[in-house]
């Protein structure tokens, strides 16, 4: 073999082991860390503690799996299996000084990688407060009038509904700066794209504030079906960088376009 062929075939080689190519590696899903989610971190241990250690969810009675006949997973990683049943939404009842608690001199950034199957009507998911629309954070996605931030009522953040159809991976997030309360800035993110930003209005953290993965707070509008993985709740100002690198690490490569 000529010089000239052995550079191209060792050019070849090279291409072949570079990530995307033909026979590179299988892009795995990175699980979230604690140094990210340090007020919680999901998925949770076998006790439903989850990985901060800050909390234990002592209501509803999750399940966990892998893709089968009615999910989908394109790396047959173990995620949360979300059902349109109260009783099984995992929750954490308030206990007087929950860390998910969040004063509003912290800022919050929440959020998770989803998989809804189904919408059974508006579902609400990663919600503090005590319940309705008397929030300290959470999200919600009206069925008419696409996703909006549960605080003290509803902050519209835009129809966003042809991107988050049923039955495809999509990474959502919320990031608001400090003082909440007064109305400051907020952002909201899907697969790591900035999509929304201005300004909310949230109830003061209480102690009576419940926490809620996969409904509102009080176990309402638990109204959707699928796979959750990767949630996680901060009390620091995510940057829109590491936050799109959060959606990558979820989708184990770069994420989808959000056009």
């Amino acid at each position: 073999m000529g010089h000239g062929a052995s550079t191209k075939a060792l050019e070849g080689a090279t291409l072949a082991r570079r990530p995307g190519s033909l026979y590179a590696p299988t892009p795995k899903r990175i699980e979230i860390g604690t140094d990210i989610g340090n007020i919680l971190c999901c998925p949770l241990s076998a006790d439903l503690t989850d990985l901060t250690g800050n909390h234990v969810f002592d209501y509803g009675t999750p399940s966990f799996g892998t893709a089968d006949s009615t999910h989908g997973s394109y790396d047959g990683g173990t995620m949360m299996i979300v059902e349109n049943s109260a009783a099984l939404n995992p929750r954490i009842i308030a206990d007087g000084a929950a860390a998910h608690q969040i004063p509003h001199t912290s800022p919050v950034t929440f959020g998770a990688f989803i998989y809804p199957r189904v919408y059974n009507g508006s579902p609400a998911m990663l919600c503090s407060g005590n319940g309705g629309f008397g929030n300290n954070y959470g999200l919600y996605r009206q069925s008419t009038a696409g996703w909006q931030f549960l605080g003290n009522g509803q902050t519209s953040m835009g129809d966003h509904k042809t991107k988050t159809p049923i039955q495809r991976w999509f990474h959502v997030c919320m990031a608001v700066s400090a003082n909440r309360t007064t109305s400051p800035a907020a952002a909201f993110y899907l697969n790591g794209r900035e999509v929304w930003s201005g300004t909310v209005n949230a109830e003061a953290v209480q102690t009576t504030d419940n926490f809620a993965l996969t409904s509102d707070a009080d176990d309402t509008s638990a109204a959707w079906e699928g796979l959750m993985c990767n949630a996680f709740v901060t009390d620091t100002l995510l940057s829109a960088a590491t936050i799109k690198n959060l959606s990558d690490e979820s989708f184990g490569h770069a994420s989808p376009w959000m056009g």
